[in-house]
């Protein structure tokens, strides 16, 4: 009995054998960061959309939608898919044909609310194959999220394809903190010009210079100033992701606020919080509270120990987190490590359809709860670098505070 167990744990390989060679240093990184971005592992014959549909905010429309398993899909996000079912195969065609929008909801929140929230996918790319044997045909697509929605009413159909009606939430901007300030009814407060310009009045260019106009100091402004916490979450960011400073990033405190959703480890009651609010400032303030509060990513099982935030660096220009398809349509979001602790690898390295090419992937188990948390990538190529690095799932890895830290007030 006791060897039959035995048998059933696989085989413990050590998942760091190699040391990075001494010139690497912690920035380096020849890889073309643009190739998982563009997903060229779905191959590099795609035909492209053009055009863009967007929808009036708070208006009323019917859609398909797909659910996913472990995607929470937020705007701006890139979604790729392989669908196999011909039913769904003939619901694409006939999206492509039309405005090539449909809608993602992830299976937690068709549970969380009897009126789930949700993002309109747009499609950008797409391709169908039929294997020459079986002559089952396959239907690749990359979409991009693009708008937020709340299902109001949904019904599925003979042919199992589930239409909802959804109302799209709005988006509202940035507020400007100094508006309050500058209204004309306030105009008697302000200080001559004289004044403002030289001697103790004199604020140079101090942003909350209107703050003593107000029954609230400056630094209550600063706290919902949406630049400021652009700001404030960059610097925490680059604690993260050593090679922060190479990213592409939105510079609309708006959009922004939906690449970090899209880039931190989040579970899927705090992803969806994140698609409920309707404001970028309260989207921005939760997600610097939780970089602020993580120290370590740890298995979601079990508990133990994966990387520290500093481990965590970019492969691809879109950021460190990401969504990838398997060939079995399955999609993973996944977030890369230079090292990763408590794993070990199972089976040998395969670059067969590799989300990223010129690397080999072996599977990754934790070792507490043996658990797959996600890959080992190793290169095939002599000039590549970094020569390894770490993927982590998404849905198997959860962020924690660092061991002896207390939480904040």
């Amino acid at each position: 009995m006791a060897d039959d167990i035995i048998l059933l744990i696989p085989r413990v390989d050590d998942a760091d054998d190699e040391e990075e060679p001494p010139s690497a240093s912690a920035m380096d990184v020849t890889y073309d960061t643009s190739l998982p971005a563009q997903h060229t592992y779905l191959g590099d014959d795609m035909e492209d959309l053009t055009g863009r549909t967007v929808f009036e905010d708070d208006t009323v429309h019917t859609i398909p939608v797909l659910t996913s398993h472990d995607v929470i899909l937020v705007p701006g996000q890139i979604l790729p898919l392989q669908i196999f079912r011909p039913l769904e195969i003939s619901m694409m065609h006939r999206i492509i044909e039309n405005d090539r929008t449909f809608g993602i909801v992830g299976e937690s929140a068709l549970t969380a609310s009897p009126k789930p929230l949700g993002t309109t996918a747009e499609i950008r790319s797409y391709k169908e194959e039929v294997d020459e044997l079986s002559g089952i045909a396959t239907l690749v697509v990359k979409a991009e999220g693009r708008q937020r929605f709340r299902i109001l009413t949904s019904r599925t159909r003979s042919d199992g394809i589930l239409l909802a009606g959804i109302k799209i939430l709005p988006d509202k901007p940035a507020p400007d903190v100094g508006e309050v300030a500058r209204l004309p009814s306030l105009d008697k407060l302000r200080l001559p010009s004289r004044l403002r310009r030289e001697g103790p009045y004199c604020r140079g260019n101090d942003p909350y210079g209107f703050a003593h106009l107000t029954r609230w100091p400056p630094w209550v402004y600063r706290q919902y100033d949406s630049n400021a916490l652009v700001r404030k979450i960059e610097a925490e960011l680059s604690e993260w992701t050593d090679n922060f400073a190479t990213l592409s990033l939105p510079r609309d405190p708006g959009r922004f606020s939906y690449w970090v959703a899209g880039s931190l480890l989040l579970d899927d009651q705090v992803r969806l919080e994140m698609l409920s609010y309707d404001s970028p400032v309260q989207r921005l303030r939760s997600e610097l509270a939780i970089l602020r509060e993580c120290g370590v990513l740890t298995c979601k099982e079990c508990g133990s120990k994966m990387a520290d935030r500093g481990d965590v660096f970019s492969m691809s220009q879109q950021g460190p987190q990401g969504a990838y398809v398997n060939p079995h349509g399955y999609v993973h979001e996944m977030i890369t490590v230079r090292k990763a602790t408590g794993v070990y690898l199972n089976g040998r390295p395969s670059s067969q359809y590799s989300w990223f090419p010129g690397y080999a992937w072996t599977i990754l188990q934790c070792r507490g709860c043996h658990g797959h948390v996600g890959w080992k990538f190793s290169s095939v190529q002599r000039n590549l670098v970094p020569r390894k690095f770490w993927g982590l799932c998404r849905a198997a890895i959860k962020p924690a505070l660092r061991s002896g830290e207390a939480e904040r007030p």
